[in-house]
């Protein structure tokens, strides 16, 4: 078994961030129907929330962990139902509540990025559904969003779509993703993120394709570790360390789960891949 270590949290600000973004989350919730850029809010805000609970629930044993990242899926998951659809009602489940509200077409933050943190999202929650639904999502409406984005992205994006509908030239796909993440070709995201964050689950999700069972193990402890090293590279303008976001390591722990599931075994442990979201102990003790 191989270990790596989650950095430093501050539990006790965590858990006092993490009921504040909980006691707030209704009013978001609320807007939703008068403001699409609430479920984004919501999505953003259900992430940190999860991320805050693990510093206490390393393993994410907790209910409220659950529903946090429950809510999380939804939420990405229902920002393209509603930018996927021009016209018309579209209801969508977002915590205990079912929403109702118009389409809008494009939105600027239904994006690739967005789009993969859904996918990510279903992949850990095992929503075939809402998996199958983004497979469908069109790569135009993301590109619609206006969001600035390297090419890398939607050729991920694509590699997935092909995945999940099981269409062929998936690999030739991982390879021009991989290509597209090379320092000389981007222009919007920086090469730290994209060869510490971006890259990593790319080679992971390719020793997958490839039933590499060691190598896949080998990736997932230098994912998870580039993971660490990019969030824990703090400046004066930003404390990366104490951003929830990085509590947990979103893109290699969904391909952790779905590799687990494929029957490969996970001989890699981090509170970055917590155990029970790996495990899937709570999938279907929430409606989602």
């Amino acid at each position: 078994m191989t270990v790596v270590a989650r950095h430093p949290i501050d539990v006790a600000a965590s858990d006092v961030e993490a009921d504040r973004l909980l006691n707030g989350m209704p009013r978001i919730v609320d807007a939703i129907v008068r403001d699409p850029a609430a479920l984004f809010a919501v999505m953003t805000q259900s992430l940190d929330e999860a991320g805050h609970r693990t510093a206490g629930d390393n393993r994410a044993a907790w209910a409220d962990t659950w529903r946090a990242v429950v809510r999380a899926m939804q939420a990405s998951s229902a920002i393209f139902v509603v930018a996927g659809q021009p016209a018309g009602e579209v209801s969508f489940r977002v915590d205990y509540d079912v929403v109702s509200r118009a389409g809008t077409g494009p939105l600027p933050f239904a994006d690739a990025f967005t789009w993969l943190r859904a996918l990510y999202l279903a992949m850990i929650c095992r929503e075939r559904a809402r998996i199958d639904a983004l497979a469908a999502t069109p790569v135009e409406l993301l590109r619609a969003s206006g969001s600035a984005m390297d090419e890398y992205a939607i050729s991920w994006v694509r590699t997935w779509q092909t995945y999940w509908r099981g269409e062929g030239g998936l690999v030739d796909l991982i390879i021009e993703t991989m290509r597209g993440t090379n320092p000389e070709q981007l222009r919007h995201v920086s090469e730290e993120a994209t060869l510490r964050i971006h890259y990593p689950p790319i080679e992971l999700f390719y020793r997958l394709t490839q039933r590499e069972d060691d190598k896949f193990n080998d990736a997932l402890a230098d994912a998870v570790d580039l993971h660490r090293l990019f969030w824990t590279k703090d400046s004066p303008e930003f404390v990366r360390s104490r951003h929830p976001g990085g509590y947990i390591a979103l893109a290699p722990l969904a391909i952790a789960c779905l590799a687990r599931d494929a029957g490969i075994a996970i001989t890699v442990e981090s509170d970055y891949l917590p155990v029970h979201l790996l495990e899937a102990t709570r999938v279907g003790e929430i409606t989602t």
